[in-house]
């Protein structure tokens, strides 16, 4: 799980800055950028501002998930927020839980990579397509569904430990 999650985290952040080149290729000079509620354009911007930022925020997102789930391995045990950190920090069990920590963090970094993703690309279709709208709810409730499911995994994967005796 570990190491899958680390190697779809950065393959995300790799198709993310090959997205923005592809899209820098192709995009007129002047785009829609801006949706309102019903996902109709109503604000413009540059290409080149709109890669630029299309280019930071997948360096940004790469480096503050990937950095976190790094520095979750350096942290002392007693900044590792987690229910019942005694047990699960234990030296028996303390490499496996910042693995998971770590695996978690990279998870919830390509589920919100992917929503990026998506949503740029839907911007570069409605822009050469003529058609200004977006679809952002199914986008919105698919992000939530797979971020409340990771969350959920993680409370049961860090659940009350069993008694001692």
């Amino acid at each position: 799980m570990q190491r899958v999650s680390r190697w779809l985290f950065y393959a995300l952040v790799l198709l993310a800055l090959g997205q923005a080149a592809y899209h820098q290729a192709h995009l007129p000079e002047r785009i829609a950028t801006h949706f309102d509620l019903q996902g109709k354009a109503n604000g413009w911007d540059l290409r080149a501002s709109h890669i630029a930022y299309q280019v930071g925020l997948a360096v940004l997102l790469g480096g503050l998930f990937g950095g976190m789930g790094w520095l979750v391995g350096k942290l002392p045990d007693a900044l590792v927020n987690i229910p019942h950190r005694e047990y699960w920090m234990a030296p028996g069990r303390r490499t496996a839980t910042l693995g998971t920590l770590a695996a978690m963090l990279h998870a919830c970094g390509s589920v919100v990579l992917g929503f990026f993703i998506l949503f740029f690309q839907q911007i570069f279709v409605a822009n050469l397509s003529g058609q200004l709208q977006l679809k952002l709810l199914p986008l919105i409730i698919g992000q939530f569904i797979l971020l409340a499911g990771l969350v959920t995994a993680l409370m049961l994967r860090f659940r009350r430990p069993p008694p001692t005796n």
